[in-house]
């Protein structure tokens, strides 16, 4: 693998109310508080990002970027060389003013989300995991009108490599997890949700148990996916976000790579998950 980036590092969400927001992320969800700039507030994992999730005062719910870690300052240039050479809107790498700082600088993708692309920024040290809280971010689940066109985009410019591709949807990948993004066909540029990766399958089960006590109920799991090692449990948050517990099992597990008809996956009611869930728009713009 000859990837330029080597994992998510955040997302950056719009929502009405961040501190109300923030509030659920950090005493219900399991996240950190790892800075504050106005009512810009940003959350970290247990692992060593200095966030993985910001959240950011808008009229409605939007995701508004799409942040990717670079392993140093030489595979941020050869990434911005990348991604304009390709025809994308960019602005210049340079020190990035925001909770962690670092190199780095954003595009616009064909698809129309925006994207950040860092190196050099401040980690953590305390990185010790906790078993009901997340380390990180797993991978996002982006709807596109072209999932195959999206997904090669990412894999010929930034170097991902597909790890399984069904006639509905391509899984990518740019380290040893068993994909960071995947792309689902269907209208528009919107997000599907969002998974934080627990440290085991116990985790999971706890993190579900206290979601339960606040209020909020799964929409979908426990159970383990046909399309990746994973186990998991989905539920729709506050604003209408989707978002997933999830946890490896056997990174060596998940179906073969590459083309796949079709998976085994028993039905599963999601009634509860759908009547809930919105359609996150990205916003396009650098």
């Amino acid at each position: 693998m000859s990837s330029k980036v080597d994992g998510i590092r955040s997302v950056s969400f719009g929502v009405a109310d961040p501190h109300k927001t923030a509030k659920f992320f950090s005493e219900i969800w399991g996240l950190g508080v790892a800075g504050q700039s106005g009512d810009d507030i940003y959350l970290r994992g247990t692992g060593s990002y200095s966030h993985i999730v910001s959240l950011h005062q808008r009229p409605a719910t939007e995701m508004i970027e799409l942040s990717l870690s670079s392993p140093d300052r030489a595979g941020v240039d050869e990434s911005h060389r990348a991604v304009t050479g390709a025809g994308c809107e960019a602005t210049q790498p340079g020190s990035v003013d925001q909770v962690g700082g670092g190199y780095g600088f954003t595009f616009v993708d064909p698809d129309g989300r925006r994207v950040r692309i860092v190196a050099e920024d401040v980690r953590h040290r305390d990185t010790a995991e906790q078993l009901d809280k997340p380390v990180r971010i797993g991978h996002v689940v982006l709807i596109s009108p072209d999932f195959k066109a999206i997904g090669k985009f990412y894999c010929d410019v930034l170097g991902f490599e597909v790890r399984n591709q069904t006639p509905r949807n391509v899984f990518i990948r740019c380290n040893s997890d068993h994909h960071n993004i995947a792309f689902f066909g269907g209208d528009g540029s919107t997000l599907d949700h969002v998974a934080f990766l627990m440290p085991e399958v116990n985790s999971v089960v706890r993190g579900v148990t206290r979601m339960n006590a606040n209020g909020y109920h799964m929409g979908w799991g426990v159970s383990q996916h046909g399309d990746g090692e994973d186990v998991y449990a989905y539920f729709c948050g506050p604003d209408g976000l989707c978002i997933e517990y999830t946890t490896k099992v056997d990174p060596g597990w998940g179906g073969n790579k590459g083309e796949i008809e079709h998976w085994d996956v028993a039905e599963i009611a999601t009634d509860q998950l759908n009547a809930n869930r919105k359609k996150i728009p990205f916003r396009a713009s650098a």
